[in-house]
């Protein structure tokens, strides 16, 4: 079956399907999920490497390393817009979830296979007869084998502002997800870091994967030591993508659980405002200064990195004096596309690599001040997967991850 084939073409006959193998059957079901329900695409990493130089200034951005230009999933998204064709999946769902039963009579057939069919098939029953229909997708992800696990709602593009991208879930939120989920020393979550009070900020949180990880990541880390308070701080931009953050976070976490020493919680933020100099922020959250920001996916436009700089620059707290304590850092990862190179690039020019030329020349001699610099640069490499939004173009997916910190210069 391919995505591009409708369902009435493909799927084995409504009342026939005891007629048909098991494997088929699964096989129209991953069909019908891929169509109606699919997976975000680049987000499984494969291998992650440390790059060394931070950034060539002989090599322009064009010639760095890129993703290829995805196909068009107009057709696609067509296709799944289709009422006909959608109400022909429910009542395809509705029929095999009705007699699949019968399935077990068939040789080799465990009742254990069938009963995860029809799971299957009522989870994407639910999906396919509800919210599906208005451009609507829920999406559920789970790392550390399971013990984190986030449901997501995606909502359709406003299609009267092009930028409100943060209402769908990127490649970039998941790989920082797992990233954070797998090595959470890494970005200062572990040990005797979480007894103090802890303030974390997410840009561009879109959908909120990452900061509904990182709490719920830290609410179980709780569970088995004491968690000092911490405050997880989602921003974003747009009142449909914060509607829908709102929404994510109280989906997650409902104000009828118990109450915990981690808290999150969804705000608006305008980075455009800091290219203010005078510019004061006086009011919670933004009173006090952040131990850790993230951001992913945020840089798509040519002005946003100078923006995230002069925003991080006034939020992210400067080094404690105490050597033990974990130095606060910004970690942003991007995507290498070929159709953002010149947009990625100005990351590495906008904030400029610790110990390169440019730093020391931008810095001045004696400067003795404090600078945001690129501390670490990793290449991550995630599996291009086949979806309905993306059909695979046989290419994998690589990110950037910059780690972004303090450097007295």
């Amino acid at each position: 079956m391919t995505l591009t084939q409708y369902p009435t073409a493909v799927l084995p006959r409504i009342g026939r399907n005891q007629k048909y193998a098991p494997q088929d059957l699964a096989d129209a079901l991953i069909y019908l999920r891929k169509l109606y329900n699919p997976d975000v695409r680049g987000s499984k990493i494969k291998h992650r490497k440390r790059c060394y130089p931070v950034y060539d200034s002989n090599v322009s951005p064009s010639e760095q390393p890129c993703e290829a230009e995805p196909v068009s999933e107009d057709d696609l998204e067509q296709l799944r817009a289709d009422a006909f064709e959608r109400s022909y999946a429910v009542r395809w769902l509705t029929a095999f979830c009705s007699c699949a039963e019968a399935l077990t009579d068939g040789d080799g057939v465990s009742p254990e296979m069938v009963e995860s069919l029809i799971q299957d098939a009522s989870a994407l029953l639910a999906i396919c007869a509800g919210t599906a229909s208005a451009g609507i997708i829920s999406r559920n992800f789970t790392f550390n084998q399971g013990k984190i696990q986030v449901q997501l709602t995606d909502i359709p593009l406003d299609n009267h502002d092009y930028s409100s991208v943060g209402a769908q879930t990127w490649g970039g939120a998941c790989v920082l997800s797992e990233m954070i989920a797998q090595s959470p020393q890494e970005f200062g979550l572990w040990g005797s870091s979480l007894q103090r009070p802890l303030r974390i900020l997410e840009l561009g949180a879109g959908t909120g994967l990452v900061s509904l990880v990182v709490a719920k990541l830290l609410r179980a880390l709780a569970h088995e030591d004491p968690v000092g308070p911490c405050a997880i701080i989602a921003t974003d931009y747009y009142p449909s993508v914060l509607g829908n953050l709102e929404h994510n976070i109280m989906n997650n976490f409902p104000p009828s659980e118990p109450q915990t020493t981690v808290s999150i919680s969804a705000h608006f933020l305008d980075w455009s405002q800091f290219s203010v100099s005078s510019l004061q922020l006086d009011a919670p959250p933004f009173d006090e200064p952040f131990d850790l920001i993230l951001g992913a996916d945020i840089v798509y436009e040519a002005e946003h990195a100078l923006w995230i700089k002069r925003c991080v620059e006034k939020l992210l707290k400067k080094p404690a004096c105490a050597a033990s304590e974990v130095p606060p850092a910004f970690h942003l990862v991007i995507p290498l596309r070929a159709t953002h190179a010149v947009e990625s690039g100005t990351i590495e020019r906008v904030f400029a690599c610790a110990d390169s030329e440019a730093a020391k020349v931008s810095s001045g001699e004696g400067g003795h001040v404090w600078d945001l610099r690129i501390t670490r640069k990793d290449s991550i490499v995630c599996d291009g997967e086949d979806n309905v939004r993306f059909p695979s173009d046989g290419h994998e997916v690589e990110y950037a991850h910059y780690t972004i910190g303090w450097i007295k210069v």
